[in-house]
Parts: structure tokens; C-alpha cells; sequence
């Protein structure tokens, strides 16, 4: 490790990170990265040097703008170590070697604990798509997670991809409690936090602290009996179309209360784990308004996002049976866009080879050959999800048939796009909460860069997608300003 400058006139010697066996975990993980060090012990030496230079001794100045700089390049090549070994990770994963591309995301973790990519390839990739339950390389990334949850308390990602790995080595009660406990850390921090320019919210912030009844709430595990801890809305879709951004912008708000990950899954792929598992990734509200004198209850709703909801054949029923009343949300965009962004989104997963033209042209015939007077039939939706995961119309007729339409909030992709404030403003009216604070701030997230189709693939797709818009427009008493024409 870099030594602190400001403790001697000679700059250190250049770091070198030592190798750890990509089969092994048995080194302690630290609680913070290499990278983190390093930035503290180059500030130490800018800050030694502008101090020598102040004071006129020129000599110790250099010294310390040459340990500056031999700190920023340790830092330079620490990163390129860490970017070298994710690449491998990745090649890895897409050789079809999974238990040493996981080894190698764990290994980054190491060396680097806060690498929060690491955690989404291992939480949203390989331990749902690739490793299958009871895989004894589940073990090594529960044990590592859970060095990282020990040594840094509090830390989300970790603790969420311990809990993954949990449920799928079989565990679920101990996955349910781990959630639990991400998920009182995720109310106690909203708790403390209060909002300077609304005193209703930081009086209602303060009595939820003070209050021992809230306070029991909060610090027990979340139950129906003791808290409540169910979801008031569910963003089911559409994929691609902006939901992390949406999820994104709605964690922000004051009065909504966003699980601990996005992309539960659990009314389509997760379902027989049990509700206790589900609802135990939301922050718990007490049932009860806060007593004390003077004290204002915060109204605030809960809700989450999993795009792929809206696919799924079972999930509409599922829902359902469990919160019959709850508002849906889904997010449509241009059919061709959004059939185009999947397309590659799953060329850069590597779980897509063909071309474009290949992989449309058959999915369209497929698609054609199924088509009846009746509909299509969901599996072969289901089978070509390039395009038939654009075929809205489909999808929203089953949920239609177990909510009313008033149940449901329609936007489009393109408005939440070009004016964030205003279509999460739309949301919030249906919610009855208040319009997002004005210092809200509207990043994009999983933008993709890809090149533009072909004339001809475009005219082709909106031709076939056009006739669909027109049905799901009548179905929704709605229409979209999406230019189709051949």
C-alpha cells in the first residue's frame, strides 16, 4: 500500500496489487478498495505540496508533486488491472465457463469490494440465467458476499447478491432474512433523512424516529401484522423502454418507499419462494400513524419494478390472488425501437449471434406462420421475444382480463424521454402523492449505443407492427404518437 505522503519528503515506491488465485477466497476482503487508498494518499500529497510550496520549500514541494503523481499512477494502473480482469470475466462467462468467470467477478470484489457492475453480472446474469440451483459455485459467492456484508455493514449490493445467492443454494429463510435486514437498513436511513424544504415531511421524518411504536416497526422484521410492507403499485413493463430510468426516478421521491433492487422477479420466476420472501424486499411502514402530539404521518406508497412481468403467462393471475386493488404502470415504446434495442442488448449479453435481418426474419415468420383469427398464441410470443415482446396489444389483453383499465397507467416510453418531470409529475397524480421535488434530477440509465438498421429492416417492421398499434389503441382508448407508416 502507498504510503502517506505528508510523513516523509521522498515519494513511495510504485504499488503492486499481488495476484490472488482465481479458485480461492480464503484472503480477507477489505472494506474499502485499493483505488479509495490510493485517491486518499494522493490528496494527502497535493495537499503536502501546496502546504510546502506556501511555505517556500521548493524541495519538499517536489517531492510531494512526485509522490502525487506516483499515486495517480498506481491508481491509473490499478483500474486497468481491475478493467483487464472483468474483460476475462465476461470472455469467461461467454465461453460457457461460468465458475471461473464467477471466481474472476470475485476476485475484482477482492481488490475492489464497492464494484458495483461485479454485482449485477453476478446478481441479474449468471445466478439467473446460467447457474442453476444448488451449484456448488453458489457457495463461494455466498461466502464471499458475506465477507463483504461483515467487514461493510450496510452495503446494499452486497447484501442483495448474498440474498440471491441464498434462495438459489435453497435457503430461503435465511435469503428472507437477509433481505429483511437490507431492507430495515433501507427504511432507518429514509427514517434519519428529512427534507428541508417541506417541514410536514421533516416533522413526519422526526416523529418516525422518535416514536417507539414506529421505531419497533421499523427494527422488526417487516409483517402484515406489525407493518405494512406491501407494494401499492408494480411497474410490470415494458422491457427496454425506460423502466430503470423510471425505477430510478421514483426511488428519488420522498413518499415512495422503492424495494431493495429492482427487478424482483418474483410474480414470474421467483414465485415459489414464497410472499414472505418477496415482501421481505420492501421497507416496512408501521400500520399505525405516529402518536406523539404535534407529529405529522408522511404519506408515502410502495411500489416496484420488474419489466418482464408484463411476458409472463401467470403473473397478471398471480398478481392478482394477492393484491387485487393495486395500481399497474407500464411504459411502451415504439414497437421497432424497442424491438431494435432488444436485439442488441442481447448481442452484447452474448446470448444473441445472428444478424438483425436473420434473427427478425425469423421471428416474423414464426410469428406469421402462428397468427390466427384468434391471436397468438402466447408461447410462441413467448419463443420470439424480439418481436413479440413488442406486441403490446397481446400482453395488456391478459392483463385486461383480470384488472379494469383504471387500474392501469399506460405511458410512453417517448414522453418519459423527452420530459422526465412532467410524466413522472402524470404518475405521481395517479398515486395521490405530491409532484417529484423540483431538485429532482433526471439521469439516463441503460442507454444503449448501437448502430442504425436499414431502411428496408425498418419499413418491413412497421408494416407488420402497424396493424397491432391499431388494436392496442382501441384496447386502451389511447393513442401513441408513433409513426408507423410503410
Amino acid at each position: 500500500m502507498l504510503e502517506n505522503s505528508s510523513h516523509s519528503s521522498e515519494p513511495p515506491a510504485s504499488v503492486s496489487v499481488s495476484p490472488i488465485a482465481l479458485s480461492s477466497l480464503a484472503s480477507p476482503m477489505p472494506t474499502s478498495s485499493v483505488a479509495d487508498s490510493i485517491k486518499t494518499s494522493t490528496l494527502s500529497a497535493l495537499q503536502q505540496a501546496q502546504a510546502s510550496c506556501e511555505a517556500g520549500d521548493w524541495s519538499a514541494t517536489m517531492a510531494a508533486c512526485e509522490s502525487a503523481i506516483a499515486a495517480c499512477e498506481s491508481a491509473i494502473a490499478q483500474q486497468v488491472s481491475i478493467q483487464n480482469l472483468f474483460n476475462t470475466a465476461e470472455a469467461l462467462q461467454q465461453q460457457g465457463n461460468i465458475s471461473e468467470a464467477v471466481r474472476a467477478y470475485l476476485k475484482i470484489l477482492q481488490q475492489q469490494p464497492r464494484t458495483y457492475r461485479v454485482y449485477t453480472r453476478l446478481r441479474y446474469n449468471l445466478m439467473r440465467y446460467d447457474i442453476d440451483e444448488g451449484d456448488p459455485i453458489l457457495q463461494e459467492i455466498v461466502e464471499g458476499c458475506q465477507a463483504i456484508v461483515d467487514s461493510t455493514p450496510g452495503f446494499q449490493a452486497a447484501q442483495v447478491t448474498l440474498g440471491y445467492g441464498l434462495t438459489k443454494l435453497g435457503k430461503t429463510q435465511a435469503a428472507t432474512e437477509c433481505y429483511r435486514q437490507a431492507s430495515r437498513l433501507v427504511t432507518q436511513r429514509r427514517s434519519a433523512l428529512t427534507d428541508n424544504n417541506n417541514p410536514a415531511h421533516e416533522s413526519a421524518a422526526a416523529a418516525l424516529l422518535s416514536n417507539p411504536a414506529a421505531k419497533l416497526a421499523v427494527e422488526s422484521a417487516p409483517d402484515l401484522e406489525n407493518s405494512r410492507c406491501s407494494p401499492d403499485f408494480v411497474v410490470i413493463g415494458a422491457e427496454k423502454c425506460g423502466t430503470t430510468s423510471l425505477f430510478q426516478y421514483l426511488s428519488q421521491h420522498p413518499e415512495i418507499l422503492s424495494p431493495i433492487e429492482k427487478e424482483i422477479d418474483f410474480f414470474d420466476e421467483e414465485y415459489k419462494h414464497g410472499l414472505n420472501w418477496y415482501l421481505a424486499h420492501f421497507p416496512a411502514l408501521p400500520v399505525h400513524a405516529p402518536t406523539q402530539p404535534g407529529a405529522l404521518a408522511l404519506h408515502q406508497v410502495i411500489g416496484e419494478t420488474s419489466a418482464n412481468y408484463l411476458y409472463h403467462n401467470l403473473a397478471p393471475a398471480r398478481i392478482f390472488e394477492c393484491f387485487p386493488k393495486i395500481q399497474l404502470v407500464v411504459l411502451l415504446r415504439h414497437p421497432v425501437d424497442r424491438t431494435i434495442s432488444r436485439y442488441n442488448m442481447m448481442v452484447r449479453n452474448g446470448s444473441e449471434t445472428r444478424t438483425l435481418e436473420a434473427a427478425f426474419a425469423q421471428a416474423l415468420r414464426q410469428i406469421e406462420k402462428a397468427t390466427t383469427p384468434d391471436g397468438i398464441a402466447w408461447a410462441v410470443l413467448n419463443r420470439c421475444r424480439h418481436i413479440g415482446n413488442s406486441l403490446y396489444y397481446y400482453h395488456l389483453q391478459r392483463w385486461l382480463s383480470y384488472f379494469p383499465l383504471k387500474q392501469l397507467l399506460v405511458l410512453p416510453s417517448e414522453a418519459l424521454f423527452a420530459d422526465p418531470a412532467q410524466t413522472l409529475s402524470e404518475l405521481c397524480r395517479t398515486l395521490k402523492i405530491d409532484s417529484p421535488p423540483p431538485n429532482q434530477t433526471y439521469a439516463k440509465y441503460n442507454a444503449g449505443d448501437y448502430s442504425a438498421v436499414s431502411p428496408a429492416v425498418r419499413h418491413r417492421l412497421n408494416a407488420f407492427y402497424q396493424p397491432y398499434v391499431g388494436k392496442l389503441e382501441a384496447l386502451l382508448s389511447q393513442s401513441f404518437a408513433w409513426e408507423l407508416s410503410a
